[in-house]
């Protein structure tokens, strides 16, 4: 017996697909190899809204990038700021922030008492240390300037003394990690 012949269809007419150029049936609206549609205005206007898509879709990452930038302190610098908090006959303080985005550091800081516009020599020391790195965010660095003589501790302003004008002048000295420094000065009037 003869094995029987498979039913051949005829061939149905076939045609480039218009991007992938596969073969596939006349009048097909979507190729079955690639996906694209045939009509030549569809198969644009697809190609063109992802053409102006992507770079909408980079914009958020454009807004993380930025705030990334921000948050860094790579390639931005400290700036230290004083403020003179208490001045008195026995003691002046000082506060120092970092407002900047590095790390600085206070590298010195001195007191100068001027009585009738004359300064007046004083030992004084700080304690804590002046000399400090402060972050920025950080807390206040306070430190407080008392008068010594001869070792021992005394006053800037005796209680009985006579005195017109007088200020405290603290001058300090900072700089930051990519090497700006500089110098701040904060003044305020002595107590009665």
């Amino acid at each position: 017996m003869l094995a029987p012949m498979p039913n051949k269809q005829p061939l149905q007419p076939t045609q480039p697909c218009v991007v992938c150029r596969e073969p596939i049936a006349v009048g097909a609206k979507k190729c079955i190899h690639c996906s694209s549609f045939q009509n030549r205005a569809i198969n644009s206007l697809t190609t063109w809204s992802s053409i102006l898509a992507a770079p909408l879709a980079l914009v958020p990452l454009a807004g993380i990038a930025a705030a990334l930038w921000a948050l860094t302190p790579v390639g931005s610098k400290g700036e230290i700021e004083m403020q003179l908090v208490s001045c008195k006959r026995d003691a002046v303080q000082a506060a120092f922030i970092n407002s900047g985005r590095s790390p600085a550091m206070v590298t010195a800081s001195s007191l100068e008492l001027l009585r009738d516009g004359k300064p007046v020599k004083f030992e004084t020391r700080a304690d804590p240390p002046s000399i400090k790195v402060i972050n920025p965010n950080e807390v206040a660095y306070t430190v407080t300037y008392r008068p010594y003589r001869d070792n021992t501790p005394t006053v800037f302003i005796p209680a009985n003394s006579e005195v017109k004008g007088c200020i405290y002048r603290v001058t300090a000295s900072w700089k930051d990690f990519e090497g700006t420094k500089k110098s701040i000065v904060g003044e305020c009037g002595c107590s009665d």
